[in-house]
């Protein structure tokens, strides 16, 4: 498994880390109930939810993600209660949560070459003028579904799935090998 393994090249300003997340949680409210039961569970959790599936909501170790009309990913840094959490804030009946926790890695990569080696990876623009700070998008990598944070100009944070997270650090890797020639 990768989870620890850290890669930093500094000839292409590349830092690549990956690692389990604390905590991650998917929250499904039933249709049309998330605008009357999502203020409960956002104040449970300590965040706010996004409104839309582009931007991001944050706490010092705490990200919201809208990833669909009526579900949320909300992902804690460290270690926590988080599936607890969101269980006491959603009322029986209005929908479900789902741990997550195993199911997706934290892949961070971070420097002047970050956009770069990401632009090789996704199929997506990430370039600061498209994809700015606080956005995200939901994309797919060697037929993997990603999601992809943009946490400052040069820091990115994907959730990849557990089972495809050896293959895309080595392809990544390889990727700033490449780069380096």
């Amino acid at each position: 498994m990768a989870e620890g393994r850290q890669l930093t090249k500094s000839e292409t300003q590349v830092r690549m880390a990956i690692r389990r997340p604390g905590a991650l949680v998917q929250l499904s409210f039933w249709p049309n109930e998330a605008g009357t039961v999502g203020p409960g569970a956002s104040e449970a959790l300590g965040l706010p939810f996004p409104e839309d599936g582009k931007r991001v909501e944050s706490t010092a170790t705490r990200h919201a993600y809208r990833i669909a009309p009526e579900r949320l990913l909300v992902m804690d840094y460290i270690q926590s209660d988080l599936f607890g959490e969101a269980r006491r804030g959603l009322p029986p009946g209005r929908g479900a949560v789902t741990d997550l926790g195993h199911a997706r890695m934290l892949l961070t990569l971070s420097g002047a070459h970050a956009v770069g080696l990401l632009m090789r990876a996704v199929p997506l623009d990430v370039r600061t003028q498209v994809f700015p700070a606080g956005c995200f998008a939901q994309s797919f990598v060697q037929e993997a579904s990603v999601l992809i944070h943009r946490k400052t100009d040069s820091d990115f944070s994907l959730l990849v799935p557990t089972s495809f997270a050896d293959s895309l650090v080595s392809n990544l890797a390889y990727s700033i090998q490449l780069m380096q020639k």
